[in-house]
């Protein structure tokens, strides 16, 4: 079986990604590999890796009205709220999670 050909719709706009950290958890743990789209478009509720004022961050998008934040699935760690001078760049979608079946 080749897991590209399941996980990856656009090759050249995909890539992989080591998680580095506990904010995304109990979602994404840490050291998971994760499968990034830079083709797609976020939509409320994606999880996303994204740059904000040139720093990188892995994240749930959320849009409300004309609002944008960005969102931990830990809750120890502060939403991220996009204000209009604040440089965020969309670097991604995050289409797979893959967790190591060994780490408890």
């Amino acid at each position: 079986m080749d897991l590209e050909e399941h996980l990856i719709k656009n090759k050249a706009a995909t890539f992989y990604y080591r998680i580095r950290g506990d904010s995304m958890f109990p979602t994404i743990q840490d050291k998971a590999l994760v499968v990034v789209d830079r083709s797609r478009k976020p939509r409320h509720g994606h999880i996303v890796i994204a740059s904000v004022n040139g720093e990188y961050t892995v994240k749930r998008f959320f849009r409300r009205d004309k609002k944008i934040s960005l969102n931990p699935d830990n809750q120890d760690f502060p939403e991220i709220p996009v204000a209009p001078e604040t440089q965020l760049e969309i670097v991604g979608v995050i289409t797979f999670i893959i967790h190591d079946a060994c780490t408890p």
